[in-house]
Formats: structure tokens, C-alpha cells, sequence
């Protein structure tokens, strides 16, 4: 999961030295590396709660 981490730094660093498409997928990967953070957190809290 520290891919999206790494595309967020990018973004915030390089975001003028990557075209719009560039842009565009380091934004895909960081919002979707969200996501899953999300989804992974909603797991442990889940299997907790049925332990």
C-alpha cells in the first residue's frame, strides 16, 4: 500500500513535469490507494466486532 503514497508525493512534487495524462493516472492511483486503505480498515474493524 505505499504505492499511493508514493503517486501522492509525486503529485504534490512533479505534478507540473507530467502532462494532463500523467496527472491524471497519479491521481487514479493515489484516490484508489485510498480506497482500498479504506476498504482494508472497514475489514479489520468487521472481523473484530465478530471475534
Amino acid at each position: 500500500m505505499r504505492s499511493p503514497v508514493f503517486a501522492g508525493v509525486l503529485e504534490r512534487k512533479y505534478s507540473v513535469q507530467f502532462d494532463d495524462r500523467g496527472r491524471l493516472y497519479l491521481r487514479q492511483i493515489t484516490e484508489s490507494g485510498e480506497h482500498m486503505k479504506r476498504l482494508v480498515d472497514d475489514l479489520r474493524l468487521n472481523s473484530l466486532r465478530l471475534t
